[in-house]
């Protein structure tokens, strides 16, 4: 299950494989992205969701537009996608939406490793949030499965204890 906000906090939704990479979501929600750091692979695709107002997924630095990908993310087009191309690992992508580009800002990194894998909503520090998704995911769990701290293919106590190990702000 997928929980896409609590308490005002948007949690991380588990990446589903699809053919040959991952399927990572991202949602709308606002004036933000969730999650807004994406850790991917070539050949993986990323699926941004519309949930409310007019927005875009622009590639570039916030308010400069580069020429990789640019969608609209409307009541009208709720569903965007790209795939990652080969040739761009470890290159990390900035992204935006364009009516609001100053600040509902993304990254995308390809290749690159996760430094804090126990802050599952990227927030860049590891609290409560991080511990409602882990809860969420309790139990078996198929890989990729990003609350499974420990790959053995369940949420579990020892999960858990390295997520209290890494309590606070990410390196």
């Amino acid at each position: 299950m997928c929980v896409a906000a609590a308490a005002g906090v948007a949690l991380a939704c588990p990446a589903v494989t699809l053919g040959g990479g991952v399927v990572h979501d991202v949602q709308q929600f606002g004036f933000g992205f969730f999650p807004n750091t994406v850790f991917v692979e070539e050949g993986d695709t990323i699926r941004w969701h519309w949930n409310d107002g007019v927005h875009t997924v622009t590639s570039g630095e916030p308010c400069v537009q580069t020429p990789l990908f640019n969608f609209p993310l409307t009541a009208a087009a709720p569903l965007a996608e790209w795939a990652v191309p080969d040739g761009s690992h470890g290159v990390i992508i900035p992204y935006f939406c364009l009516p609001h580009c100053s600040f509902m800002t993304g990254r995308i990194f390809v290749g690159v490793p996760n430094p804090c894998p126990a802050d599952l909503d990227f927030s860049g520090v590891v609290d409560v949030s991080d511990l409602m998704a882990m809860l969420d995911r309790w139990g078996r769990c198929a890989a990729p499965c990003a609350a499974d701290l420990d790959a053995s293919g369940e949420v579990g106590m020892i999960d858990l204890l390295v997520m209290l190990a890494a309590w606070g702000r990410c390196p």
